[in-house]
This record gives C-alpha cells, structure tokens and sequence, in this order.
C-alpha cells in the first residue's frame, strides 16, 4: 500500500477510491475509467440533496444537486410520466405515458412485454 505522503505528493497514484465500514467488511469503491484524458478535482455539494436529485457538474468540477437534464428520465425502471423517456433495454416492462409536448427514445429494437402498456399523447396506446 502507498504511503499518503506519496499520493498527496503526486509520487503514486490510485485507480480506485475505497471507503470501508467501520470493521471493514463491506466497502463503496469508484474507479476511474481505463483511460484518462485530463485532470479534474470533483468538489462534492455538502449535504445529501434531496429525493429525486442528481449530481450535476458546473463543468469545471464544481458538483452540486439539482434536477438534472432539464426532466425526469423514465423507462424500464420507473413507469409513469415523464418529460423525457429512455428506454435503454431491449423489452419494455412498465406502462409508460409519453405525454405531449415530450420526447420518447428507443434505440434499436424494442419488444413491449405482454401485459404493458405504452401511451403516446394520449392518442396512440400500444398494449
């Protein structure tokens, strides 16, 4: 193991950040990606957030909470309705409502489960 003096000094490196519990027995890890193309210091936001908040970076490293792409995402996970809807797997296995004035993805194929349905605008419903 590095000594800290080292790491602080920029002599060694680490690719993973551990933070054990208390006896040591289950840790949270975040690894940087294979390949690292600048160098960036991520100030956290104090506090938790509240519910439904997402990290957002100033993009110059400076994170805070907030709603986070101007909406709520909603796909194979949630279900119900949406500004924006993500549909990221191959089935569908929620009813999802694309209401108006929203955007819908799916890329590539995209089975709906038997059973779920699928409202758009209130004016096309797959079920």
């Amino acid at each position: 193991m590095a000594d800290i003096a080292s790491v602080v000094a920029g002599d060694v490196g680490l690719d993973v950040l551990s933070l054990a519990d208390d006896d040591a027995s289950h840790a949270l890890k975040f690894q940087a990606p294979a390949s690292v193309t600048a160098t960036v210091t991520f100030t956290l936001p104090d506090g938790d957030g509240t519910s439904g908040q997402t990290l957002i970076t100033n993009g110059a490293g400076t994170l805070s909470w907030g709603a986070g792409g101007g909406g709520s995402f909603l796909g194979d996970s949630g279900g119900g309705t949406a500004d924006i809807v993500r549909v990221h797997e191959e089935q569908l296995d929620t009813d999802i409502t694309v209401a108006a004035n929203t955007n819908g993805l799916a890329a590539g194929p995209l089975t709906v489960a038997t059973g779920v349905t699928v409202t758009v605008n209130g004016n096309l419903v797959i079920a």
